[in-house]
């Protein structure tokens, strides 16, 4: 389990090196990635029924992260916008695990989910968080 440990702090630390040597095309990957969320947020609800308040409230989530990218790489930790990034992620998590709960869906369809949907721009952006210290004004 140390392998496994050690094998993820290197992957996460060789993604923070890309982020910081090449901080325009994070931002454009990140604005990306966050376009197709939302497109696979839509078709879910449209596909697969879906809920629309939750699939609403992720949208909004989504919206509100993409406020990080007008200064990106650059992050203020005390600004409004990331502040409520953080306390917005919290929120999703919670508001799809208590949906998932009354669902029968296997482990690996809701941790997919979870990873893709919910957590992986706001995981993005805590990874990029370094990169405000290597870019000049």
């Amino acid at each position: 389990s140390i392998l496994y440990v050690r094998i993820t702090a290197c992957g996460l630390y060789y993604l923070a090196e890309l982020i910081e040597e090449h901080t325009i095309t994070a931002r454009r990957l990140i604005k990306h990635i966050t376009l197709s969320i939302v497109v696979t947020q839509i078709l879910l609800w449209l596909v697969d029924a879906f809920p629309l308040p939750q699939t609403l409230f992720t949208l909004f989530c989504h919206l509100w992260y993409s406020q990080l990218l007008r200064s990106f790489p650059v992050i203020e930790l005390s600004s409004i916008a990331f502040m409520g990034s953080c306390l917005l992620v919290i929120v999703d998590h919670f508001v799809w695990f208590f949906w998932f709960v009354d669902r029968r869906f296997t482990f690996g369809e809701i941790a997919s989910f979870f990873g893709v949907c919910v957590w992986l721009v706001p995981f993005l952006y805590f990874i990029s968080l370094s990169a405000n210290e290597y870019t000049l004004p």
